[in-house]
């Protein structure tokens, strides 16, 4: 009886026995498919799959971290031509500024000098008029500078012509100055040969005139700033007449 009783339990014993090594198997590959270690220890996994999860790992990082450098660098060159360009927006307003403020200072200029010119020439009127209005009238045109006497008259129908008190010619107010005095005196020297009377020069005597009318002529331009504008066209047109009249009459007839 007791036999037959334990024959089951030995059976039981020699199964169990028999499938606890298939059980651990079962249990180890059940952890490698679940991602655990064998007998369900984590620190058994396989070294390899997490060697491929760590270069995975790095390589995404890697493409990361380019991706962010490449956006950096983009970033930046944006910035830079931005830059660039607002530079060159300055430059160029500064340039077109410029060249405004030049062209208005030239137009002030010019207009600035039409004013001026235009105030000059007013005051040039200005003072012509009041010149003229203060200038004596004109002495009438002379037809001869010999004393008393017509442009045709002869020494011979003029012998008894009365001298004048004091200058033998009748000289206009610029060439009454003392500074002619000396020259005046050669011009009337040969009218004042006969003491008493009015004499007239001979052909050579009138030649000898251009000189001294020569001198006065450049005396008289240096008075200009000294004498009215009136009496230096007098005194020039007397000039005039006398070396005019004195060629003439120097020169030998036929």
């Amino acid at each position: 009886m007791r036999i037959c009783f334990l024959f089951p339990v030995c059976i039981a014993l020699g199964l169990m026995a028999l499938s606890g090594p298939a059980l651990g198997q079962m249990w180890r590959s059940h952890g490698r498919s679940s991602g655990y270690s064998g007998w369900g220890d984590p620190g058994g996994a396989d070294p390899g799959a997490f060697g491929a999860l760590g270069s995975l790992s790095a390589t995404a990082q890697y493409n990361n971290l380019r991706t962010v450098q490449s956006n950096n660098q983009v970033a930046g060159m944006n910035i830079a031509a931005q830059q660039q360009a607002a530079l060159q927006s300055s430059l160029r307003n500064t340039a077109v500024t410029q060249a405004q403020t030049r062209t208005q200072n030239i137009l002030g200029q010019q207009q600035a000098n039409q004013d001026w010119w235009f105030q000059v020439q007013q005051q040039q009127v200005a003072q012509r008029q009041a010149m003229a209005a203060r200038m004596p009238p004109s002495l009438p045109p002379a037809t001869s500078f010999e004393p008393g006497a017509p442009a045709e008259t002869t020494a011979a129908s003029a012998a008894t012509t009365p001298a004048p008190a004091d200058d033998v010619m009748q000289w206009p107010t610029a060439l009454q100055d003392s500074r002619f005095a000396a020259l005046r005196g050669e011009i009337e020297a040969p009218y004042r040969r006969t003491p008493g009377k009015i004499s007239y020069p001979t052909p050579a005597e009138y030649l000898a005139m251009l000189g001294p009318i020569e001198k006065m002529r450049g005396l008289l331009g240096q008075m200009t700033a000294d004498i009215s504008a009136r009496d230096y066209l007098d005194a020039d047109k007397f000039l005039n007449l006398v070396r005019q009249q004195a060629q003439d009459r120097g020169k030998p007839k036929p």
